[in-house]
């Protein structure tokens, strides 16, 4: 896979995340051991499942805020995946 940062990795879990929030994909990265509930709040809240050392590519609204339930999902705004 090839991806084009465009931000630094931030921690989802907190508030400094503004970056991440107004992207509109996100590479995701779930560092724990165990597995993670990620929120998107767009106009529809949608949740998904990230297990253990699993990575994502989310597509959403610009300015949607991102959570997860666990202090060790990484995010990063990209412009592209392949």
């Amino acid at each position: 896979m090839i991806i084009k940062p465009l931000s630094a990795s931030a921690d989802i879990a907190s508030a400094a995340n503004s970056t991440i929030n107004d992207a509109t994909l996100i590479r995701v990265v779930n560092v724990s051991n165990a597995t993670v509930k990620i929120t998107v709040a767009g106009s529809v809240a949608t949740d998904l499942y990230v297990t253990a050392g699993e990575s994502v590519i989310i597509e959403k609204e610009q300015g949607a805020a991102t959570t997860s339930n666990g202090s060790t999902v990484w995010a990063t705004k990209i412009a592209y995946a392949n």
